[in-house]
């Protein structure tokens, strides 16, 4: 694949022409409004579910439960590059607190918000989420 422009949204993906007939006869009546719209969407549920399995492998948290843990970041207005770099610390603090992760996470960023630490830079907004799960560990 050859090198993009970084700013690009988005990229062109071939799939065989057969593939492509058969996905856009299941789409129909869906709400899908395209066979890219329908591919993206079965991509980002493929890898969400290993990122979760990635991300719960060594921890007593099963991928069901990641997945949760996501939701409460993505519902906090995390992207994933940013839920993938917080959950770890979602972990820590679950683990010590001997929470279920969906609650540790639900916590977490429900106290960022009510210290009035969340911020749109994503950098910070991490910085400021394990600001508010450290003091929890020791």
């Amino acid at each position: 694949m050859s090198e993009r422009n970084k700013d690009a949204k988005y990229t062109s993906v071939s799939i065989p022409t057969p593939l492509f007939e058969k996905v856009k006869e299941r789409i129909e009546g869906t709400g899908f409004s395209s066979v890219s719209s329908y591919v993206a969407y079965v991509l980002r549920e493929v890898l969400s579910k290993e990122v979760a399995k990635e991300s719960a492998y060594g921890l007593k948290f099963s991928a069901e439960e990641a997945a949760k843990g996501y939701y409460f970041l993505f519902s906090a207005s995390m992207d994933v590059k940013q839920a993938m770099a917080a959950l770890p610390q979602v972990t820590k603090f679950a683990a010590a607190g001997n929470f279920d992760l969906a609650r540790a996470t639900e916590l977490a960023t429900d106290a960022q918000s009510s210290l009035g630490l969340k911020v749109k830079d994503s950098q910070k907004n991490l910085i400021n989420l394990a600001r508010v799960v450290e003091p929890l560990l020791s």
